[in-house]
């Protein structure tokens, strides 16, 4: 139900309520020691902080996500390095946008639904 009422906020354009229920998602996820969970929380935090135009400290949040990410799955990482490159993009940082895109790129050709096509 939980999960739900995330997507609802967001579904809902309630964005300051999603970024709340983010940062619970996070404290729970550092109780955990889960990394999948942990990047995920952070992952979710720096996209409504890219929306709320609070752009520096989206990409602190992504890039913290990006780093706890190399410990979880190719998947996990490679759509954690697609978000970080549109923050950087949309930040006009042409360099790392092209880094974390190439990144993201390179991990999803690892990803067994990417090899089947």
């Amino acid at each position: 139900m939980k999960s739900r009422s995330r997507l609802l906020h967001v579904e809902q354009r309630c964005y300051a309520e999603a970024l709340h229920t983010y940062a619970g998602m996070y404290d729970t996820a550092k109780q955990l020691g889960e990394p999948a969970t942990l990047a995920h929380a952070l992952m979710n935090i720096g996209v409504e902080l890219d929306r709320a135009d609070r752009k520096q400290e989206a990409v602190e949040h992504l890039e913290h996500a990006r780093d706890v990410s190399f410990r979880t799955n190719t998947a996990w990482a490679a759509l954690i390095h697609s978000y970080l490159s549109r923050v950087y993009a949309s930040n006009g940082e042409r360099l790392r946008f092209q880094r974390a895109s190439e990144t993201a790129q390179t991990l999803a050709v690892y990803l067994p639904a990417y090899c089947r096509r």
